[in-house]
């Protein structure tokens, strides 16, 4: 599995690596409550820079893609498949961490897009959950979809989204502004969703995503849409936990 090629990045090389995107790129925060956001480079951007092209950026998600070169992509998620951004948290918002738990998912399937030659698009996540006794914790994680293929090298338009969802007595979530809450008092889901054109891949990572209630459980489903020409081709990764 392509998921398997990932090394980790030491925080000196993610420093360096984001202050040069940084300053390369012009960085565009999500909107405000916004359940879908377009990622699109804008034309100006560099097409020199081998490494990712970082989207957009706040204190609670930060957004990848691919660079705007043709790169030999197992390499290239060998390098550069973990950037980490976030610094793990060790307490759930302001209490101290009793438990934690994780969520993690994977899968792939083959496709042979109109034209091209047949090869596999996959969506992938890692989330930590931390909690205590009474009710409250955080989610920090990360999610991925790729196409893996080389004809043609990139996609149309590729779209990551994720769903968190929370069931359980008296619940709530909070999120950061790229997201958009939905449920009631029994069940809450938090959707992020995000969109770039002539790619091959989006990274979303995420940290401090809160939750509040009783008898938990979680599940977080991430799903990656491609567009070649006018052929569309969906995959999704999955899993659940009682907390």
């Amino acid at each position: 599995m392509k998921k398997f090629l990932r090394k980790k990045i030491s925080l000196w090389m993610v420093s360096l690596f984001t202050v040069s995107i940084l300053a390369t790129f012009t960085v565009g925060l999500p909107l405000a409550g916004a359940a879908d956001t377009d990622l699109e480079m804008p034309a100006s951007a560099s097409t020199e820079v081998k490494g990712p092209q970082l989207i957009s950026r706040d204190q609670y998600d930060a957004v990848y893609t691919a660079p705007g070169v043709m790169v030999d992509k197992e390499s290239y998620e060998a390098e550069y498949g973990k950037l980490n951004p976030f610094t793990k948290s060790k307490t759930a918002g302001d209490v101290s961490v009793l438990y934690t738990a994780t969520l993690s998912g994977y899968n792939s399937k083959t496709i042979t897009p109109p034209g091209g030659s047949s090869s596999s698009i996959d969506s992938e996540f890692d989330d930590n959950l931390t909690y205590n006794l009474c009710c409250h914790g955080s989610v920090d994680g990360d999610s991925h979809t790729h196409w893996w293929g080389t004809t043609p090298y990139n996609a149309d338009r590729v779209k990551l989204s994720d769903k968190l969802t929370f069931k359980g007595v008296s619940v709530s979530i909070g999120a950061g502004s790229g997201w958009s809450i939905s449920g009631g008092s029994t069940s809450k889901t938090a959707t992020w969703t995000g969109t770039v054109y002539n790619n091959w891949r989006i990274d979303h990572y995420y940290y401090g995503i809160t939750f509040d209630g009783y008898d938990l459980w979680a599940s977080h489903d991430a799903t990656g849409d491609y567009k070649f020409g006018t052929s569309f081709y969906t995959i999704n990764a999955y899993d659940s936990t009682w907390l």
